[in-house]
């Protein structure tokens, strides 16, 4: 895993609503989710879209994104605050993305186990894949959230 790319709550308090139908068809929830550059100094301009759909096996994450770099598997994580700027890093400085606070971990768990193991936290995704050509175009399946 090579960089980490941010989703705020906005995006996990909308991923993780209930909504209770009470009769009728139900009809699978969708939301097209803006993603954003960000650095040290702040959010950039957009890079694309991500679409959230409720299916049987859990939410899918269709992302149509541009511009990254390099290619290979990145982190993809939900964090728990809807602020995408800059906070403090290890060091001290201001570092990209750190006002999104921690992974999004509901239960409190504390724990990384990734995006299949209960145990913990809600925030791990399935790894984002960015092509050669700096485009992410291949959905993941996040099976314990939905729209």
């Amino acid at each position: 895993m090579q960089r980490v790319l941010i989703l705020p709550l906005t995006l996990a308090a909308a991923l993780t609503g209930a909504a209770a139908l009470a009769a009728g068809p139900v009809f699978a929830a969708e939301k097209t989710i803006d993603i954003h550059a960000i650095t040290a100094s702040g959010v950039g301009s957009k890079i694309g879209t991500i679409a959230a759909k409720d299916t049987p096996q859990g939410l899918m994450l269709s992302p149509a994104l541009a511009n990254l770099q390099p290619p290979g598997p990145h982190g993809f994580h939900l964090h728990e605050k809807p602020d995408c700027g800059p906070g403090p890093g290890p060091n001290g400085q201001p570092a990209a993305g750190m006002g999104a606070g921690g992974h999004y971990d509901p239960r409190r768990t504390g724990r990384h186990h990734g995006p299949h193991d209960r145990m913990g936290h809600m925030g791990d995704l399935p790894p984002l894949v960015v092509n050669g050509d700096g485009t992410a175009t291949l959905p993941v399946i996040a099976p314990r959230l939905k729209v």
